[in-house]
């Protein structure tokens, strides 16, 4: 099966050819794009293919599938915990978990998610959940057809190169391993433990230096702050130093990092012989890895996957009354065949119809139930932090914010509430607004983790009607808590 994988972080394309086996993934061609046009958040899927099959030197057509890779500072991601119930119906569950947390009406939003195979004592299991706007498929969907490859998958970026890192991990099956992907435009670090996915970061540069040991460091050390409650109680976490050699590392801090960290490195198990050597440069970077990881995910289907293009449904609701006439049925040839058996039958047919009905009941009962400790919860948190948040007095750290906002001509709040935390983190800052480009917001949240916060962006989206704002963005930040314990 031949595949094109699109690292898709518009204004930049990374583009993987790769020719996929059971046994091996054979790399055919790489090739970088960067969308000239001023409004990166164009979404006309014609003009993007048109400049597409102009720019690439190769045919679209001649590959089977198309697999895109969305960056993962572009899709909003929750983990959270939802009744155990049967994979059917977990959809519905995890949609009404969303619809409680997010603003954006739900059928705005394409939702998939992944189910972490545990369940605890309580009957409740995890599960990560990521969301995109809804037009961003038929974008994708109209942009494949125009090239002529159909699209097989709309991946995020954390899993593709999770993909990588699980197949490196495979030998260590209760080991913790932390990988960080970097490249010019951003750095993603995730958190695995042994083959399963726990969370993801990302960070966008905004600075034409290469990356240097700091950088890497001070994302591990964030990822590590953000799940020091999520990590099982073992020894400190493998780390492995951007999958694959960084070509622009700063020369003399190589050694200084591996002694520093025990830094270990991924051998990627591909064949890069039709490549030269600045392409295969591009396959150690960020992009170029998650584009591989989506070639790889088609080869093994053994992790589970988040694919907005095809998203996990809920099965349709059993049919009682078909069920009750196939046995009705059954039961009347049996007496008639054998009375004697029949009748036994028929009773065991009744009886284990019975047992599925109250267990249906009582798994209704508990979806039922949590669904009203779910809203008591959100509104006891509402009155909570309506009465916190008169109680702080953080005004050194918001001197700090209004030092790093722009100007309000380019970018203002619309929304900002501070939720007050306990351990590492001594405050959670959920804002949202508008601005006159992503490239605003973004540069805001830079200044942020530059100042020492933890900052997760959210959703950014075109909006009209807002002039001169052109975008509608989501921030999610926290202050730690200084080592000088002052607040």
């Amino acid at each position: 099966m031949r595949i094109l994988s699109i690292d898709w972080d518009l204004p930049q394309l990374c583009i993987v050819c790769a020719k996929v086996t059971q046994h091996r993934v054979e790399i055919e061609h790489v090739e970088r794009l960067v969308w000239s046009e001023e409004n990166e958040t164009d979404s006309d899927a014609n003009r993007l293919a048109q400049w597409f099959l102009e720019s690439v030197s190769f045919n679209p057509g001649d590959y089977d599938a198309l697999c895109v890779v969305i960056a993962r500072d572009r899709v909003a991601v929750r983990k959270f915990e939802v009744p155990s119930v049967p994979d059917g119906e977990l959809p519905y569950i995890v949609k009404m978990q969303l619809a409680s947390q997010v603003t954006t009406r739900m059928d705005e939003l394409v939702v998939d998610f992944i189910a972490i195979p545990s369940t605890n004592s309580e009957g409740m299991q995890e599960v990560i959940a990521s969301t995109i706007p809804q037009k961003t498929i038929p974008l994708l969907q109209e942009f494949a057809k125009a090239i002529g490859c159909p699209l097989q998958s709309v991946s995020l970026s954390s899993l593709a190169l999770a993909e990588i890192l699980c197949d490196r991990s495979q030998d260590l099956p209760d080991q913790t391993t932390i990988g960080v992907a970097a490249g010019p435009s951003r750095i993603e670090t995730l958190l695995v433990h042994g083959s399963q996915y726990i969370s993801g970061s990302v960070r966008h540069r905004f600075s034409e230096l290469p990356v240097d040991e700091k950088e890497l460091t001070a994302e591990i050390k964030r990822i590590l702050l953000s799940n020091e409650s999520k990590l099982p109680q073992q020894n400190s976490p493998r780390i492995v130093k951007s999958f694959a050699k960084i070509s622009d590392i700063k020369s003399g801090a190589m050694p200084v990092s591996f002694e520093k960290l025990n830094w270990d490195s991924v051998s990627l198990n591909i064949e890069t012989d039709n490549l030269n050597e600045e392409q295969r440069g591009w396959l150690e970077e960020v992009d170029g890895l998650a584009a591989i990881g989506a070639a790889v995910s088609e080869q093994d289907k053994s992790h589970p996957q988040i694919n907005f293009a095809s998203p996990r449904q809920a099965s349709k609701p059993m049919d009682r009354k078909k069920v009750y006439s196939i046995a009705g049925a059954i039961s009347l040839i049996v007496l008639i065949v054998l009375i004697g058996a029949g009748v036994w039958l028929w009773r065991s047919q009744l009886s284990s119809l019975e047992q599925e009905l109250n267990a249906a009941s009582k798994r209704l009962a508990t979806t039922e139930k949590f669904i009203r400790d779910q809203k008591s919860t959100s509104e006891e948190s509402q009155q909570m932090q309506e009465y916190l948040e008169h109680r702080l007095a953080l005004s050194k750290h918001f001197s700090d914010i209004i030092a790093a906002m722009p100007d309000r001509k380019v970018m203002v709040f619309t929304k900002y509430q501070s939720v007050p935390l306990n351990g590492e983190t001594h405050t959670r800052i959920n804002g949202s607004g508008l601005a006159v480009s992503r490239q605003e917001v973004q540069t805001f949240a830079a200044k942020l983790a530059v100042l020492g916060y933890l900052v997760r962006p959210g959703n950014i989206q075109a909006i009209e009607g807002q002039s001169p704002y052109q975008v509608e963005f989501e921030l999610e930040f926290e202050i730690p808590v200084e080592e000088s314990g002052e607040s």
